[in-house]
């Protein structure tokens, strides 16, 4: 009996010495100093707003508000005419672009030019051009931010300037349409313009202007964009004092790469390449300098900021 109550004293003891009476509130406090590594959250460096990727004539960034103005340097080489064979003509362009909440926008553009050939120009100053003048509205929208589609419809005028050697006399009126589709990193465009020529007055006479154009846009990464345009162009019978007897016809294709310099500030370089035309050197008497491409191939220099 005795060895008994021994063993069970014994056992007892044992057991209570596997139970932890100590005081909790100390191991919560330890366990309280070790802590699990804390998340690292990284902050990547903001996008660059300065142009999303579009290939729209009219309105560069049809889903972005904001305010956009752009200058641009520009060489053109004539060539293949008498008396004008590889004459330089240098302009500088200005534009600017207005985008509204409510799915209407303006542009606006202006340049100078100049040469110092004589037969283009009476003195090698930078002269006038014509400005232009749109209003457009995005009619069609649809889609989400890689997947948007567009239909916009635009009117204007390109406003004659008188007393220019780079600049006509008539007042055209302007009228557009296109479409745009993106499609995740790239985006497809497709347009319509028709200008109707006013009277001139101190040049020769045009009929009205149209030219269908498309393009194709792709985003190579957040600061560089590329785009490739090509167009076609016809102008009809002036009357009068016209500058042919037949429709001058005349198409071009222009590569584009937009640099993105920071979130607001990009820089455009394009080239134009004229690659079947059937221009008549009296065109240079019409003074169409505002027309892309009838004169030769150019290149420019764009630098475009953003609000």
């Amino acid at each position: 009996m005795f060895k008994y109550l021994v063993c069970s004293c014994l056992f007892i003891s044992s057991v209570n010495a596997l139970v932890d009476y100590s005081d909790n509130s100390s191991s919560e406090r330890f366990s309280k100093r070790i802590k699990p590594k804390e998340k690292i959250i990284t902050r990547s460096a903001p996008r660059n707003t300065s142009s999303k990727l579009s290939t729209s004539r009219r309105s560069a960034s049809p889903s972005l508000t904001g305010i956009s103005f752009s200058s641009s340097v520009d060489t053109l080489t004539i060539g293949s005419y008498q008396n004008y064979k590889e004459s330089k003509v240098s302009k500088i362009s200005f534009s600017l672009d207005v985008q509204t909440p409510y799915n209407i926008y303006l542009s606006t553009k202006y340049f100078l030019a100049s040469s110092a050939n004589q037969n283009l120009a009476n003195t090698s100053d930078y002269q006038a051009g014509n400005a232009e003048f749109i209003l457009g509205f995005n009619w069609l929208k649809f889609g989400g931010e890689y997947d948007q589609g567009l239909l916009n419809i635009y009117g204007g005028a390109s406003v004659g300037q008188k007393n220019s050697d780079f600049a006509h006399s008539r007042t055209n009126q302007i009228y557009g349409i296109e479409t745009v589709k993106r499609f995740l990193s790239f985006a497809l465009g497709l347009g319509y313009e028709l200008r109707i020529s006013g009277k001139s007055t101190s040049e020769s006479s045009t009929g009205n202007i149209g030219k269908l154009y498309g393009s194709v846009g792709w985003e190579v990464s957040n600061d560089i964009k590329m785009a490739v345009e090509a167009a076609t162009v016809n102008i009809g019978e002036g009357k009068g004092n016209g500058i042919n007897s037949n429709s001058i016809n005349y198409s071009y294709f222009v590569p584009k790469i937009q640099l993105g310099l920071s979130p607001r500030v990009s820089l455009d370089l394009v080239a134009l390449f004229v690659i079947n035309k059937s221009v008549m050197s009296d065109s240079i008497s019409a003074k169409l300098w505002d027309q892309e491409g009838i004169f030769g191939n150019s290149l420019s220099a764009k630098l475009a900021f953003s609000l």
